[in-house]
């Protein structure tokens, strides 16, 4: 289960802003690592996974794949609750050819023998710095720039995303999200990464179910 905060930043000076500090509230923030990230979003041709209320998506990182299936929807103001299964790979392969685990029996669940196909991809740099309240990590802080690109047109968009660490509780996590607001005066992202990009390369979800939100 992934519990975690969005919120939109609305241009690149207080996306440049919000990196420099180091405390919010009474939690601290660790010094910030950066983290340079590759998706890519698949489905079947009809969009199976989708309108069973799922985004699908593969992240290249060192050493192989990053597979993700995550539950659409659970959005209460800026915090998102939903199920979220993960599988690392060497290589990327097709959902039969994984080994056993959660994810892949979930993914052959809801799509059969269908193939899964890209369709999309998008780049992010990701500033990543833990909260921490009394010695503890309790959220990881993230400032996103995500770049979309496609023929002659580029989309660059900044989101916040806290997400809830082991050692924190949600009550700490609604605390950093009244704090968010109050202090940095951000919003709650109100569209996904998922629906903002399918609108920029042009895909047609209009027949999906209005759930779409939180990806």
């Amino acid at each position: 289960m992934e519990i975690e905060a969005k919120f939109a930043i609305p241009d690149a000076a207080v996306f440049h802003a919000l990196q420099a500090p180091t405390r919010l509230g009474p939690f601290s923030l660790t010094n910030a690592h950066i983290r340079h990230v590759h998706d890519t979003y698949l489905d079947t041709p009809d969009r199976m996974l989708y309108q069973s209320g799922y985004g699908f998506r593969h992240r290249e990182q060192e050493g192989g794949w990053l597979m993700t299936l995550k539950q659409i929807g659970g959005v209460e103001g800026a915090l998102r609750r939903r199920e979220e299964l993960e599988l690392a790979l060497p290589e990327a392969c097709p959902p039969a050819a994984w080994p056993p685990s959660p994810l892949r029996s979930r993914v052959l669940e809801l799509i059969g023998e269908q193939v899964v196909r890209p369709l999309f991809t998008l780049d992010q740099t990701r500033i990543v710095r833990n909260v921490t309240a009394q010695e503890r990590d309790i959220v990881e802080l993230s400032l996103d720039e995500v770049h979309l690109t496609a023929p002659q047109r580029v989309e660059i968009f900044f989101t916040l995303e806290a997400e809830l660490l082991p050692a924190g509780t949600e009550a700490e996590l609604h605390t950093l999200i009244d704090l968010v607001q109050r202090e940095w005066g951000l919003e709650p992202e109100q569209e996904s990464k998922l629906a903002r990009a399918a609108t920029f390369f042009g895909l047609d979800m209009s027949d999906l179910p209005p759930c779409h939100q939180g990806i």
